[in-house]
């Protein structure tokens, strides 16, 4: 049992004898995360870097395989077999079979060019002979007045210039009344990048952020699989939607996960390297893939190969220790952080750290054993009381107006920044020239953002003004941009390019500032929820962007451009009602909010104190020692 001695001094102090403890005794204690890793792990050693690394490397892009793999072909309607012959015999280009075929450029609507066949007899294949022999492609008879009817065949296919050459819309035939498939493919593909975030949020905070990347990897894997195997439209359309679930679903804890791992002046050092290694690398190495691979199925495996790499999970991928101290599972978050200090210090020549570590954990125990009361541990509750107790923590954040105040702030800034962002992205993509070439630069355009974004976090302290210093300049751009093009009307777009590409530059800066500072705003237990909250919604502007681009058409050229103008200065203006954050001592408890009760540890009467404050946690001192014993004391 807990032994005290008599004082000898005023300030009363308590030896705990923690070999005297029964095994399924606690006591509450003080344990700072940013404490630990600033003194005794490392905030930016081999440990962290590391699983930074294996984020990168198994996180492929597969938001970019449509610019290839959805490019739309010139098509004509695909004859009879004798027709075709004998456009073969008389060696008829593409475009010379197509006017003979049905009506052409100039004669129809550019939607509707090689939807439509004349109404002739084509079995008969004199006639047709007769009318090649006579040159009368054009006028052999009155075109207008000739009724046509659609193509029964299916299609002949030619790729355009600069174009992938194989692509879903001419496997599956999705051309003229099955169109809008493609587009609604993509927009599916948000959708499911919608519900990705806002599950892989929750599943993030309920069973932590490593089951949560292993889950999510699984299904991408799966599901990717599908995509290279799918027989028909529908299949393909489902898995992809699928891959955008879980590719989002487990970018959410994933990219929490290094946060969580360092403390505030690096964390966006490592959130600035993956954004670079996804955005920029991974885009950059399906560019490659696409230039030597010219068949969009093999495309699609070789991209998704990085995905492999989620098995690793299973060894390598540590739990977060703040989010297992917000369910106070604190020997589980001990254990993993004397892993990483053990890890981060195997080629340093002072081997004193984790002995450090485990002496601090003792002075720890010791100097607050004068508050600590004991708890039996009970039996893992049911069921039931964990449904009872996920519905009164629910209600108790939902209930914190502050709380509530930034979560709908989030979501209306990450909707606003997918809509502008995305939509300046494929506003850009018009650019008649190489699509190797254009998706090479658009993923070029990835690189200075990042790197200046962790240079002015590591320079600045707080988090807010150079967000909003972003959005302000973004919509500068774009207000200049626009107005240029919309006004002066010119014959070339390269005074709008090179605004929406500045644009560009300071929204993949932001991209990094928003993750960091949504981040911040949240304690651990609802952090990734929030943040998957957030994301999730805020696929809804990237949604409606096409719909923004489309009155580029509807009214004057460059009109989409004044609304990502627009967009930006509402960003600016909604951080402002927001409060700024300086990362330090990041929340792993919310003072205002009694906590959520652990799944695993059934709390009694005389424990509630320790839901008040969520700084307390229990520690099992008996466990704690034992591991401390069984694990090496040295680097």
């Amino acid at each position: 049992m807990a032994q005290c001695v008599p004082p000898t001094n005023s300030a009363q102090e308590c030896e705990l004898r923690t070999s005297e403890i029964p095994t399924q005794q606690f006591i509450t204690t003080k344990l700072s995360v940013d404490e630990i890793l600033n003194k005794y792990v490392g905030e930016y050693g081999v440990w962290q870097w590391s699983i930074v690394l294996l984020i990168v490397i198994s996180s492929p892009l597969m938001v970019t395989l449509p610019v290839f793999v959805n490019a739309v072909p010139d098509h004509r309607c695909r004859m009879e077999d004798p027709i075709e012959e004998i456009f073969k015999e008389y060696n008829l280009s593409f475009e010379e079979a197509a006017a003979f075929v049905g009506p052409w450029e100039g004669e129809i609507p550019v939607t509707m060019m090689g939807c439509l066949k004349f109404a002739l007899d084509w079995s008969n294949t004199t006639l047709i002979e007769n009318l090649l022999l006579n040159k009368s492609v054009v006028s052999f008879i009155d075109r207008e007045s000739l009724k046509t009817k659609a193509c029964v065949n299916g299609y002949v296919y030619r790729s355009k210039e600069f174009q992938y050459p194989s692509t879903v819309v001419a496997e599956f035939n999705l051309v003229c009344d099955k169109s809008m498939l493609s587009p609604l493919g993509t927009s599916l593909f948000m959708v499911g990048m919608l519900f990705g975030f806002i599950f892989g949020g929750y599943f993030g905070d309920k069973f932590g952020r490593r089951n949560g990347a292993i889950v999510f990897s699984i299904i991408e894997l799966l599901a990717a699989v599908g995509v290279s195997l799918a027989p028909n439209h529908h299949i393909y359309h489902l898995m992809r939607t699928i891959v955008g679930f879980s590719s989002t679903g487990k970018a959410v804890p994933l990219r929490l996960l290094p946060i969580e791992l360092t403390n505030a002046k690096y964390r966006s050092y490592f959130t600035s390297f993956i954004v670079l290694g996804i955005v920029f690398g991974h885009r950059a190495i399906m560019t490659g893939i696409a230039y030597l691979v010219r068949e969009w199925r093999l495309l699609n495996a070789l991209s998704t190969l990085p995905c492999l790499t989620c098995f690793i999970y299973f060894c390598l991928l540590p739990e977060s220790p703040r989010w297992l101290l917000s369910q106070y599972r604190v020997e589980e978050a001990i254990t993993i952080l004397r892993r990483g200090c053990r890890i981060n210090h195997i080629l340093k020549k002072d081997k004193s750290k984790l002995s450090q570590f485990d002496n601090y954990l003792k002075d720890v125990n010791k100097n607050q054993s004068h508050m600590g009361k004991l708890y039996v541990h009970g039996e893992p509750i049911s069921v039931s009381e964990r449904f009872i107790n996920l519905l009164k923590s629910t209600k108790k954040i939902t209930c914190c107006r502050q709380m509530n105040k930034a979560l709908i702030i989030c979501v209306l800034i990450f909707t606003m920044h997918s809509l502008a962002f995305l939509g300046i992205t494929l506003f850009s993509k018009y650019i008649n020239y190489n699509v190797y070439i254009v998706t090479l630069i658009n993923a070029l355009t990835g690189i200075p953002g990042p790197i200046a974004a962790s240079v002015v976090y590591r320079c600045y302290k707080y988090r807010r003004f150079p967000l909003m210093c972003t959005y302000i300049i973004s919509a500068i751009l774009l207000c200049i941009g626009g107005v240029y093009t919309v006004l002066w009307e010119p014959l070339t777009d390269n005074v709008l390019n090179i605004f929406c590409n500045g644009a560009l530059i300071m929204y993949s800066a932001s991209t990094i500032m928003l993750s960091i500072y949504c981040a911040e705003l949240f304690p651990s237990y609802m952090r990734s929820s929030a943040v998957g909250i957030s994301n999730g919604l805020g696929r809804i502007g990237g949604i409606i962007s096409t719909l923004v681009n489309y009155t580029d058409f509807a009214f004057k050229h460059g009109t989409p451009v004044l609304i990502y103008s627009g967009s930006s200065m509402l960003q600016a203006f909604l951080l402002y009602c927001l409060r700024d954050t300086s990362g330090e001592d990041l929340s792993d408890v919310d003072k205002g909010l009694e906590s959520a009760t652990d799944d695993h540890v059934h709390q009694n009467g005389s424990n509630k104190s320790i839901g008040a404050g969520r700084e307390e946690f229990v520690i099992n001192l008996k466990t704690l020692e034992d591991r401390i014993k069984s694990s090496p004391t040295t680097v």
